[in-house]
């Protein structure tokens, strides 16, 4: 790991051989201390010398990674796009809510040795899966077959499959509600109108 100074800041610089990387250079910021490298695992290139070619398009991709407000950041985590503070409650038995919102404060009751991240993630994944339930039930029989919808991991906030199947970001609930339920609506549009005209909707 190398480090490369990024508007007057020293990040880690993460070099990763990649296929998808076909023809030049991917970089992306994970935190605002370290930067993914990705070359062409094929071809041999100078990391460094490549990364000062390119310094001005990293740096302003670095100014937009520092102005995006992020869904954690630090103990900070947004729940409906409100920011709340995240405070982990040791307990001794396994409790009945594993989450309590109240007041700008998540809670999360972590029993023993059990890891909070896996706890925290469990839950805005549930809660996630609540919100997809809650919206497609209110819109059964108005926007297409809503069966086959997945809560998972991708990068895109939603996308429609052309065999009818749904993918949602399981951080979804994370978004401002109407944002959130406006993605969810927006695939079900697409299920419509893979009734009416066939599988040649595209993705979206």
């Amino acid at each position: 790991m190398t480090t490369f100074t990024v508007d007057g800041k020293q990040v880690r610089v993460s070099v990763q051989p990649s296929q998808q990387a076909r023809k030049t250079l991917k970089v992306k910021f994970i935190s605002g201390d370290e930067l993914v490298v990705k070359y062409p695992y094929n071809k041999e290139v100078n990391v460094e010398s490549l990364l000062e070619k390119h310094r001005a398009s990293i740096e302003r991709s670095y100014k937009q990674y520092l102005s995006q407000k992020r869904i954690l950041d630090g103990d900070v985590l947004l729940v409906g796009g409100v920011p709340h503070k995240i405070v982990l409650n040791n307990i001794g038995e396994t409790p009945a809510e594993r989450a309590i919102v109240h007041d700008g404060t998540l809670t999360i009751n972590v029993r023993g040795a059990e890891d909070p991240a896996i706890l925290l993630r469990d839950w805005v994944k549930g809660q996630t899966r609540k919100l997809v339930d809650d919206v497609t039930e209110k819109h059964r029989g108005e926007l297409g077959d809503p069966s086959r919808i997945f809560v998972t991991e991708t990068a895109r906030w939603g996308y429609c499959r052309k065999n009818g199947e749904i993918i949602i970001n399981w951080q979804l609930a994370c978004l401002p509600i109407r944002l959130a339920e406006f993605v969810i609506l927006h695939e079900l549009v697409h299920l419509q109108v893979l009734t009416t005209r066939g599988s040649s909707t595209p993705r979206c």
